[in-house]
């Protein structure tokens, strides 16, 4: 198992402890819903994070959830690099980041 880092001066990765993996573990949360909607679970989900910048927050969720998928967009191609880097450094093949200005979108 590998853990994310997030800080401000960047991302990276190193292998998880046992006191990491304590820390990491998702814990339960209450789930709300619309009525007539029933939510994906957590290990099957989509999720896109439009303004993921270096991609901080969906690159935990993608090595924690790799059956599910997760897009991101930032207008920043140096950030989206940056993220790229990492997600292909831990091998995270669910995650897609992506350059593109979300106003400029059809």
């Amino acid at each position: 198992m590998l853990v994310i880092l997030g800080s401000a001066s960047g991302i990276g990765i190193k292998p998880a402890s046992q006191a990491d993996a304590a820390v990491s573990a998702p814990s339960p949360s209450p789930q709300v819903t619309a009525p007539a909607l029933t939510p994906a679970p957590p290990d099957r989900c989509r999720v896109l994070e439009l303004g993921c910048g270096t991609g901080e927050n969906l690159l935990p969720m993608a090595a924690a959830f790799p059956g599910s998928t997760f897009v991101g967009v930032a207008l920043s191609p140096a950030q989206v690099a940056q993220g790229q880097a990492v997600a292909a450094e831990a091998g995270l093949t669910s995650l897609d980041l992506r350059v593109a200005s979300i106003p400029d979108r059809d």
